[in-house]
Protein backbone atom coordinates (compact mmCIF):
# COMPACT_ATOMS: atom_id res chain seq x y z
CA UNK A 1 0.00 0.00 0.00
CA UNK A 2 1.28 3.35 -1.06
CA UNK A 3 0.63 6.24 1.86
CA UNK A 4 1.58 9.66 -0.03
CA UNK A 5 2.73 12.80 1.85
CA UNK A 6 -0.36 14.73 1.03
CA UNK A 7 -3.20 12.67 3.24
CA UNK A 8 -1.61 13.34 6.97
CA UNK A 9 -0.45 16.38 6.00
CA UNK A 10 -3.80 17.65 4.84
CA UNK A 11 -5.38 16.47 7.37
CA UNK A 12 -3.01 18.98 10.14
CA UNK A 13 -3.32 21.48 8.05
CA UNK A 14 -7.14 21.18 8.95
CA UNK A 15 -6.41 20.85 12.43
CA UNK A 16 -3.95 24.04 12.46
CA UNK A 17 -7.20 26.47 10.68
CA UNK A 18 -9.41 24.86 13.44
CA UNK A 19 -6.65 26.25 16.01
CA UNK A 20 -7.93 29.49 17.47
CA UNK A 21 -4.38 30.45 18.57
CA UNK A 22 -3.37 30.01 15.34
CA UNK A 23 -6.59 31.66 13.47
CA UNK A 24 -5.36 34.98 15.91
CA UNK A 25 -1.98 34.62 14.59
CA UNK A 26 -3.06 34.35 11.07
CA UNK A 27 -4.81 37.24 11.58
CA UNK A 28 -2.71 39.61 13.54
CA UNK A 29 0.02 38.63 10.59
CA UNK A 30 -2.48 40.01 8.34
CA UNK A 31 -3.31 43.46 10.29
CA UNK A 32 0.37 44.16 10.60
CA UNK A 33 1.06 43.71 6.78
CA UNK A 34 -1.89 45.50 5.82
CA UNK A 35 -1.20 48.71 8.15
CA UNK A 36 2.76 48.24 7.28
CA UNK A 37 1.14 47.95 3.45
CA UNK A 38 4.75 46.81 1.94
CA UNK A 39 5.48 47.20 -1.62
CA UNK A 40 3.40 50.33 -2.19
CA UNK A 41 -0.24 48.14 -1.40
CA UNK A 42 -1.30 50.88 0.31
CA UNK A 43 -1.24 53.10 -2.89
CA UNK A 44 -2.87 49.98 -4.86
CA UNK A 45 -5.57 48.57 -2.26
CA UNK A 46 -8.05 50.07 -0.25
CA UNK A 47 -7.82 48.85 3.68
CA UNK A 48 -10.39 46.24 3.43
CA UNK A 49 -8.95 44.21 -0.07
CA UNK A 50 -5.74 44.99 1.07
CA UNK A 51 -6.22 42.94 4.83
CA UNK A 52 -7.88 39.75 2.45
CA UNK A 53 -4.54 40.37 0.17
CA UNK A 54 -2.30 39.63 2.83
CA UNK A 55 -4.40 37.37 4.85
CA UNK A 56 -4.37 35.44 2.01
CA UNK A 57 -0.69 35.11 1.17
CA UNK A 58 -0.02 34.71 4.40
CA UNK A 59 -2.43 31.24 4.88
CA UNK A 60 -1.50 30.34 1.21
CA UNK A 61 2.08 31.31 1.92
CA UNK A 62 1.77 29.09 5.79
CA UNK A 63 0.44 26.40 4.06
CA UNK A 64 3.08 25.83 1.05
CA UNK A 65 5.69 26.41 3.54
CA UNK A 66 4.24 23.27 5.78
CA UNK A 67 4.49 21.25 2.81
CA UNK A 68 7.74 22.00 1.77
CA UNK A 69 9.30 21.35 5.18
CA UNK A 70 6.67 18.18 5.49
CA UNK A 71 8.47 16.89 2.14
CA UNK A 72 11.98 17.38 2.82
CA UNK A 73 11.50 15.77 6.62
CA UNK A 74 9.90 12.70 4.74
CA UNK A 75 12.08 12.02 2.40
CA UNK A 76 15.66 13.61 3.84
CA UNK A 77 14.89 13.25 7.96
CA UNK A 78 18.47 11.06 8.08
CA UNK A 79 19.83 14.21 5.95
CA UNK A 80 21.31 17.85 7.64
CA UNK A 81 19.25 20.45 7.81
CA UNK A 82 21.17 21.95 4.53
CA UNK A 83 20.19 19.19 2.69
CA UNK A 84 16.49 19.12 4.00
CA UNK A 85 16.51 23.09 3.66
CA UNK A 86 17.51 22.83 -0.04
CA UNK A 87 14.41 20.22 -1.01
CA UNK A 88 11.95 22.57 1.07
CA UNK A 89 13.33 26.19 -0.03
CA UNK A 90 12.89 25.44 -3.19
CA UNK A 91 8.93 24.02 -3.10
CA UNK A 92 8.17 26.62 -0.73
CA UNK A 93 9.41 29.54 -3.37
CA UNK A 94 7.73 27.90 -6.38
CA UNK A 95 4.01 27.52 -4.86
CA UNK A 96 4.69 30.93 -3.09
CA UNK A 97 5.87 32.48 -6.63
CA UNK A 98 2.81 31.07 -8.00
CA UNK A 99 0.39 32.53 -5.23
CA UNK A 100 1.74 35.75 -5.56
CA UNK A 101 1.48 36.06 -9.35
CA UNK A 102 -2.24 34.96 -8.99
CA UNK A 103 -2.85 37.92 -6.27
CA UNK A 104 -0.82 39.75 -7.45
CA UNK A 105 -3.23 39.41 -10.91
CA UNK A 106 -6.67 38.91 -8.97
CA UNK A 107 -6.26 42.01 -6.77
CA UNK A 108 -4.40 44.48 -8.89
CA UNK A 109 -4.98 43.46 -12.20
CA UNK A 110 -0.96 43.00 -12.64
CA UNK A 111 1.29 41.24 -14.79
CA UNK A 112 4.52 41.65 -14.18
CA UNK A 113 6.63 41.84 -16.98
CA UNK A 114 10.37 39.84 -17.26
CA UNK A 115 12.13 42.38 -15.18
CA UNK A 116 9.28 42.98 -12.56
CA UNK A 117 9.07 38.63 -12.68
CA UNK A 118 12.84 38.22 -11.58
CA UNK A 119 12.60 40.37 -8.97
CA UNK A 120 9.14 38.64 -7.56
CA UNK A 121 11.12 35.23 -7.70
CA UNK A 122 14.10 36.50 -6.11
CA UNK A 123 12.86 37.67 -3.10
CA UNK A 124 9.75 35.03 -2.77
CA UNK A 125 12.52 32.33 -3.38
CA UNK A 126 15.14 34.67 -0.80
CA UNK A 127 12.51 34.43 2.19
CA UNK A 128 11.61 30.59 1.41
CA UNK A 129 14.94 29.91 2.24
CA UNK A 130 15.88 32.04 5.40
CA UNK A 131 12.13 30.68 6.44
CA UNK A 132 13.07 26.82 5.58
CA UNK A 133 16.66 27.14 6.71
CA UNK A 134 15.52 28.55 10.15
CA UNK A 135 13.16 25.55 10.38
CA UNK A 136 15.15 22.70 9.61
CA UNK A 137 18.45 24.56 11.71
CA UNK A 138 16.01 24.86 14.46
CA UNK A 139 14.40 21.07 14.28
CA UNK A 140 18.09 19.51 13.87
CA UNK A 141 19.30 21.46 16.76
CA UNK A 142 16.77 19.84 19.04
CA UNK A 143 17.87 16.58 17.77
CA UNK A 144 20.93 16.75 18.84
CA UNK A 145 20.03 17.76 22.36
CA UNK A 146 17.34 14.89 22.57
CA UNK A 147 19.51 11.97 20.06
CA UNK A 148 18.07 11.37 17.03
CA UNK A 149 14.50 10.74 16.81
CA UNK A 150 12.45 7.87 15.80
CA UNK A 151 11.73 7.33 12.15
CA UNK A 152 8.04 7.59 12.48
CA UNK A 153 8.77 10.83 13.66
CA UNK A 154 9.06 12.54 10.14
CA UNK A 155 5.47 11.61 9.85
CA UNK A 156 4.39 13.73 12.85
CA UNK A 157 3.55 17.38 12.71
CA UNK A 158 6.49 19.65 14.22
CA UNK A 159 4.28 19.76 17.34
CA UNK A 160 3.52 16.22 17.96
CA UNK A 161 6.69 14.75 17.59
CA UNK A 162 6.93 13.77 21.41
CA UNK A 163 8.07 11.18 23.06
CA UNK A 164 6.19 8.04 21.82
CA UNK A 165 3.72 6.61 24.31
CA UNK A 166 1.80 4.42 22.15
CA UNK A 167 0.56 3.19 18.04
CA UNK A 168 -2.79 1.75 18.16
CA UNK A 169 -4.39 0.22 14.96
CA UNK A 170 -7.69 1.48 14.49
CA UNK A 171 -9.35 0.80 10.82
CA UNK A 172 -7.07 1.27 8.11
CA UNK A 173 -5.34 4.28 10.16
CA UNK A 174 -2.89 4.35 13.33
CA UNK A 175 -3.24 6.63 16.45
CA UNK A 176 0.34 7.55 17.51
CA UNK A 177 0.10 8.62 21.04
CA UNK A 178 3.33 11.14 22.34
CA UNK A 179 3.91 13.39 25.27
CA UNK A 180 3.14 16.18 22.64
CA UNK A 181 -0.17 14.93 21.51
CA UNK A 182 -1.72 12.25 19.16
CA UNK A 183 -1.98 11.74 15.22
CA UNK A 184 -4.18 9.88 13.48
CA UNK A 185 -2.09 8.30 9.95
CA UNK A 186 -2.88 6.23 7.52
CA UNK A 187 -0.30 3.28 7.75
CA UNK A 188 -0.20 -0.15 9.21
CA UNK A 189 0.88 -0.96 12.54
CA UNK A 190 3.33 -3.57 11.37
CA UNK A 191 5.04 -0.63 9.25
CA UNK A 192 5.08 1.63 12.54
CA UNK A 193 6.91 -0.40 14.50
CA UNK A 194 9.41 -0.67 12.27
CA UNK A 195 10.27 3.11 12.34
CA UNK A 196 9.82 3.28 16.24
CA UNK A 197 13.87 2.81 16.35
CA UNK A 198 15.41 2.65 19.46
CA UNK A 199 12.45 3.63 21.38
CA UNK A 200 12.14 0.80 24.02
CA UNK A 201 8.85 -0.65 23.21
CA UNK A 202 6.82 -4.37 22.72
CA UNK A 203 3.87 -5.17 20.96
CA UNK A 204 1.03 -6.11 23.48
CA UNK A 205 -1.93 -6.82 21.04
CA UNK A 206 -2.52 -7.57 17.81
CA UNK A 207 -3.71 -3.81 17.33
CA UNK A 208 -1.27 -1.92 19.95
CA UNK A 209 2.53 -1.58 20.41
CA UNK A 210 3.56 0.39 23.73
CA UNK A 211 6.79 2.42 24.88
CA UNK A 212 7.86 0.25 28.06
CA UNK A 213 9.02 3.85 29.46
CA UNK A 214 5.35 5.29 29.61
CA UNK A 215 3.74 2.22 31.42
CA UNK A 216 2.72 3.08 34.46
CA UNK A 217 0.48 -0.11 36.01
CA UNK A 218 -0.17 -3.61 34.64
CA UNK A 219 -3.83 -4.79 35.65
CA UNK A 220 -2.81 -8.55 35.21
CA UNK A 221 -6.39 -10.20 34.87
CA UNK A 222 -7.08 -14.67 34.60
CA UNK A 223 -5.55 -14.51 30.43
CA UNK A 224 -5.50 -11.36 30.04
CA UNK A 225 -3.91 -8.01 31.01
CA UNK A 226 -4.61 -4.10 31.05
CA UNK A 227 -1.65 -1.74 31.07
CA UNK A 228 -2.45 1.83 31.66
CA UNK A 229 0.27 4.61 30.15
CA UNK A 230 1.94 7.90 31.35
CA UNK A 231 -1.42 9.67 29.41
CA UNK A 232 -3.93 7.88 31.04
CA UNK A 233 -4.75 5.35 28.34
CA UNK A 234 -5.82 1.82 29.05
CA UNK A 235 -4.08 -0.64 26.36
CA UNK A 236 -5.46 -4.11 26.56
CA UNK A 237 -2.99 -6.99 26.66
CA UNK A 238 -4.13 -10.30 24.58
CA UNK A 239 -3.31 -14.14 25.91
CA UNK A 240 -0.66 -14.09 23.00
CA UNK A 241 1.35 -11.32 24.28
CA UNK A 242 1.58 -12.17 27.69
CA UNK A 243 4.81 -13.89 28.06
CA UNK A 244 6.11 -11.21 26.35
CA UNK A 245 4.92 -8.58 28.67
CA UNK A 246 6.13 -11.03 31.70
CA UNK A 247 9.62 -10.67 30.02
CA UNK A 248 10.05 -7.22 29.91
CA UNK A 249 9.03 -7.34 33.64
CA UNK A 250 6.20 -4.98 33.53
CA UNK A 251 4.79 -7.38 35.64
CA UNK A 252 6.84 -6.60 38.50
CA UNK A 253 6.10 -3.88 40.91
CA UNK A 254 3.31 -2.61 38.50
CA UNK A 255 0.64 -5.14 38.79
CA UNK A 256 -2.54 -4.46 41.18
CA UNK A 257 -4.03 -7.68 40.56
Amino acid sequence: MKHTLSQPALREMRRHFANPVRLLAFAGIAIILTLLAPFDTDEMLRALPRFFYWGLLTVLGYTIGYLGNNLADRYANASGPWVRTAIAAPVTAVGVFIVVLLLNYGFLGLVPNAMATVFIAANVFAISAIVSAIMQVAYHQTDSQIGAPPAIHARLPYDKRGDLISISSEDHYIRICTTKGEEMILLRLSDAVREVGDTAGLQVHRSHWIATDHVRMVHKLKDRAEITLSNDRVIPVSRRYLQAVAAAGLFSGKSDG
